[in-house]
């Protein structure tokens, strides 16, 4: 918040000429909150790099791997509470900053004994890629307005089925793609996570039936996320200051 009172002042302002923003959401809050011209700003997304597929992990499937790879404080809890309701067998692996024995939250005190879920800490992006290339389902119950979500772009690039809130950005980042969930107008968590798990039962379904195919999605969000594509847009920008 103090950096913000930096940004939405006016002297700050004037002395800009345009400002490089990492999605259409967060275009519309920069211009809502900052009160500038949209015109001066631009969108230029991440591109994605070394992510990795293993297009036989879908068949001979023995047990539904999840994978939740984003800071404990945006959603953690209550994808560690919707799995409770989930009495299929599965591996869920988490890669962030949550060490169970630094906290001290009676809430999950006896979620976090499931042996059906392992926690990682915080991991090197490889590892998590080659997690991701050979995951089936991607769990990000977000609770945080992001501008911006690498992860989700990569875990649909890996082929995962995504299931995810519609907070922050990313509706937009996942293009369509997985199982949104709406949190818009939850009135508090416990309704979060019956909508979440209901939501992660019906995924497990659908990659255990063998009916999801990843590959249009894999092309989608590869194309759209494209090095060369968004560098281009680097060098549009750059021209366009020439006068």
């Amino acid at each position: 918040d103090n950096k913000m009172n930096v940004l939405k002042r006016k002297d700050f302002i004037d002395t800009v000429d345009h400002f490089i923003v990492l999605s259409e959401f967060h275009k519309k809050r920069a211009v809502l909150e900052m009160g500038v011209n949209p015109e001066i700003v631009h969108v230029i997304e991440y591109p994605l790099y070394d992510t990795e597929y293993n297009d036989s992990k879908f068949y001979n499937i023995e047990k539904i791997n999840i994978v939740h790879a984003s800071q404990a404080s945006r959603g953690l809890e209550i994808l560690l509470q919707s799995v409770l309701h989930v009495d299929e067998d599965f591996q869920l692996d988490i890669y962030n900053d949550f060490y169970p024995e630094r906290y001290d939250n009676v809430d999950l005190e006896e979620i976090v004994k499931d042996e059906r879920i392992n926690f990682y800490g915080k991991t090197p992006r490889k590892t998590v890629m080659k997690k991701f290339a050979n995951s089936h389902i991607h769990a990000y119950p977000s609770i945080f307005e992001e501008t911006s979500c690498l992860v989700q772009a990569e875990a649909l690039a890996s082929g995962n089925l995504c299931v995810y809130s519609n907070i922050g950005v990313l509706p937009e980042t996942s293009r369509g793609h997985g199982i949104m969930v709406d949190f818009s107008s939850i009135k508090d968590q416990n309704e979060a996570v019956a909508k979440y798990s209901e939501s992660l039962i019906n995924a497990i379904k659908i990659v255990k039936n063998q009916d999801f195919d990843p590959s249009g999605q894999i092309q989608d969000i590869l194309e759209y996320r494209n090095k060369d594509r968004i560098v281009q847009q680097w060098i549009n920008f750059d021209n366009s200051l020439v006068t």
